[in-house]
């Protein structure tokens, strides 16, 4: 959520783009647990989620 945050806040105060200093690599789940990704949007003046 921290990503999001910092690039929502960049994108307010009109900056162009944003850019990620490293590249991330999708790593395997210990053995026995789970990844799950999950991918949403948020419309504040209208209260929506999607």
């Amino acid at each position: 959520m921290g990503d999001w945050n910092a690039v929502n806040s960049a994108h307010q105060q009109g900056a162009t783009s944003v850019q990620e200093s490293a590249a991330t690599q999708w790593q395997r789940p210990e053995l026995g647990r789970w990844k799950c990704n999950v991918d949403a949007s948020f419309y504040e003046p209208a209260g929506h989620t999607g």
